[in-house]
């Protein structure tokens, strides 16, 4: 298992080999309350190479976190 921290998330990656590629299997909770915030999957096979699998994997956790922002205390009020 991989994994990094990004706006107050962890991510982390798990890699899935066969044969004929790799995929992923990541988690996002919020690294406050340790909630699980979103799980993404792509099947083995998705990607050629494991490093492949594992940018694709973190970039798209990146741009759902960006998507999907935790609303702090210290945030302007929303409207």
């Amino acid at each position: 298992m991989t994994g990094q921290t990004y706006r107050g998330h962890r991510i982390d990656v798990v890699a899935i080999a066969a044969p004929d590629g790799h995929g992923y299997e990541l988690t996002i909770t919020d690294e406050a309350t340790g909630a699980q915030r979103q799980r993404l999957l792509q099947p083995a096979g998705t990607f050629r190479s494991r490093e492949t699998a594992h940018d694709h994997a973190f970039a798209a956790a990146r741009a759902w976190i960006d998507g999907s922002p935790l609303h702090w205390p210290f945030a302007p009020p929303h409207t």
